[in-house]
């Protein structure tokens, strides 16, 4: 029987996810349309939507594209970390 996953693990993983599927273009949509409803806001929307951007290319520009793994210390990596081995799912 497994172990049980800890809310952490849970959150980490979907925080993992996110940030990949940002990073992918698989959010585009919804992120144009987040940004056109920011910009409408009266005084600070127009810094909201540029903090925005910023977060959003410097994810683009850093994040691994492809499979997240666990690193079996309760967190995420990408597949193609070095110390990965796809084969057995362990860390060398």
């Amino acid at each position: 029987m497994g172990k049980t996953p800890t809310l952490a693990s849970i959150l980490t993983k979907a925080a993992s996810d996110l940030l990949a599927g940002l990073a992918s273009g698989k959010y585009d949509a919804q992120v144009a349309e987040v940004e056109k409803w920011v910009a409408t806001i009266p005084g600070p929307g127009v810094d909201i939507e540029r903090a925005m951007e910023i977060f959003l290319w410097t994810n683009k520009a850093t994040a691994p594209l492809g499979k997240i793994v666990p690193d079996g210390q309760g967190g995420w990596v990408p597949e193609s970390n070095s110390r990965y081995d796809p084969k057995t799912g362990e860390f060398i």
